[in-house]
């Protein structure tokens, strides 16, 4: 497996959903606010400076899994957290990149990585349970 440091961008549209879930079902918008709270995440009060604090813990969680997979110390840049408005299937797929890139060494168990990953799962319900073939299939 390689693994890199994944790009502003890809941390911006994970933060991004977060910080305003684009899909149309309310219940999404509540599952992101409940996920938050059970990770002690809670954005109502400065939540500008708390996106920026999730969004550079997201890139140093990527960087240390890096750092693990070739034994190396990458610099990084802080980054400044910038809203980016994208479809539910491109968050998606960012924080599947995002999560094979982090998935060195015992990083996997952080807490971070896990509220990602519960994200992950939110979202892909999401989608499958709006898709027609997932209406019309039979339940029992």
């Amino acid at each position: 497996m390689s693994a890199f440091i994944v790009s502003d961008q890809t941390i911006n549209r994970i933060v991004s959903f977060i910080d305003n879930p684009n899909s149309k079902n309310t219940y999404i918008k509540d599952e992101v606010e409940n996920l938050l709270k059970k990770f002690n995440m809670d954005l109502n009060e400065n939540t500008e400076k708390k996106l920026n604090y999730l969004a550079n813990c997201l890139l140093w969680l990527n960087k240390k899994a890096v750092d693990y997979r070739y034994s190396e110390t990458n610099v990084i840049n802080l980054i400044k957290y910038s809203y980016t408005s994208t479809s539910e299937i491109q968050v998606l797929k960012s924080i599947h990149c995002f999560l094979y890139q982090c998935s060195e060494g015992d990083y996997p168990e952080h807490r971070i990585f896990k509220f990602v990953e519960e994200l992950r799962d939110l979202i892909e319900s999401d989608i499958i349970h709006s898709l027609p073939e997932y209406e019309k299939a039979e339940w029992d």
